[in-house]
């Protein structure tokens, strides 16, 4: 078979410990190596979603030494103590997870955050298991509040200016070209914390936000300055049938229709994220679920070219198991448009 680049799996666990100091920081790496047949198991399940403003990944290592394990549960405690803290949270332990395969292209970074909670417990008798609880979005908005006045009737401001100012001192940011640019009518007073103002102007603009490793983002998914083109085709493996050369046998099971387009699952592959700009994958959808009617309720169409933006990536791995997949959900698209837009917007900004 041709066009076949998942083998081989390749996995880089990071942890960077909070700076000493003198500003020096010690990582701490577990990664798989074809020498070593003795790498530690390390198992992951990372959930991204376009729309929500927290993300989570639970990261577990099993049989560590105990001095690795004492560092991380101490660091930890430490950190997520107001009272004790003598390092903040957002500078203090930060996991970097690489994972994919061997072959060029399909390996990168699906995770980097900071964690929330590292669990040690023993399983089945012989094994420890130390979990990473991983939480990116939660420190940064919580632990830290905002208190200003914007904007007063010599000095207009926007909105978008209201969330620079908001965000700046805390975030990076990547906002949608289309926000609200009428001047507000008198200042803005701010005070609490970060994510009841970022809620407030996106619903106001009918747009979502959510924190990735780059920083706050607000848009809408289908946003004009987003980019819905050229997207990667994939298709079930059949050993016995060769692949089209514009596509890569990456499906596994049957794809099944939801309320907004398809969920599928594919091989594991890091270029398949909830990202801004939207990420979007073609599937082969000669098979697929079919999602029963119900009565007053509008089924959402499916794309006879099997084009779909994810809204939803979520990595699920073990390094000595099966599971070395990425679970898809997608919003469908007509010509570079998502479906039902509007209607789409409307609910995912209710669950801010």
């Amino acid at each position: 078979m041709n066009n076949y680049p998942f083998y081989g799996r390749r996995y880089d666990l990071e942890v960077l410990m909070p700076p000493n100091s003198e500003g020096e920081q010690e990582v701490i790496r577990v990664a798989s190596d074809e020498f070593e047949p003795e790498a530690l198991r390390v198992t992951f399940d990372v959930q991204t979603v376009w729309y929500e403003w927290i993300w989570y990944a639970d990261i577990v290592v099993y049989n560590a030494d105990r001095a690795f394990v004492e560092k991380m549960i101490t660091t930890a405690t430490t950190l997520t103590s107001s009272q004790t803290a003598k390092v903040p949270i957002e500078q203090g332990m930060v996991v970097k997870l690489s994972a994919g395969y061997q072959s060029p292209g399909k390996y990168g970074v699906i995770w980097e955050g900071p964690v929330f909670q590292a669990l040690f417990e023993r399983e089945n008798v012989t094994d420890n298991k130390l979990t990473l609880h991983c939480a990116l979005g939660l420190d940064g908005l919580y632990r830290s509040l905002v208190t200003a006045t914007y904007g007063d009737s010599t000095v207009p401001t926007n909105q978008k200016d209201v969330l620079l100012k908001i965000a700046g001192s805390a975030f990076s940011t990547s906002f949608s070209a289309n926000i609200k640019p009428q001047p507000l009518s008198r200042g803005k007073v701010v005070f609490g914390n970060r994510a009841k103002y970022f809620s407030q102007i996106a619903q106001d603009n009918n747009m979502q936000w959510f924190l990735d490793a780059h920083g706050l983002n607000l848009a809408r998914i289908d946003d004009g300055d987003v980019s819905l083109k050229d997207p990667v085709k994939y298709v079930p493996f059949n050993p016995d049938s060769e692949t089209p050369p514009d596509a890569i046998p990456g499906i596994i099971g049957v794809p099944r229709q939801t309320q907004y387009g398809v969920d599928v699952r594919l091989l594991l592959d890091p270029d398949v994220k909830a990202s801004r700009p939207a990420c979007q994958v073609n599937l082969d959808l000669t098979s697929i679920v079919q999602m029963k009617k119900q009565v007053g309720e509008y089924l959402n169409i499916l794309d006879h070219g099997g084009n779909y933006a994810v809204y939803s990536a979520r990595y699920i791995g073990d390094t000595r198991g099966a599971p070395w997949y990425t679970d898809v959900s997608g919003v469908t698209t007509v010509n570079g448009k998502l479906a039902m837009a509007a209607l789409l917007a409307a609910s995912l900004n209710s669950v801010q």
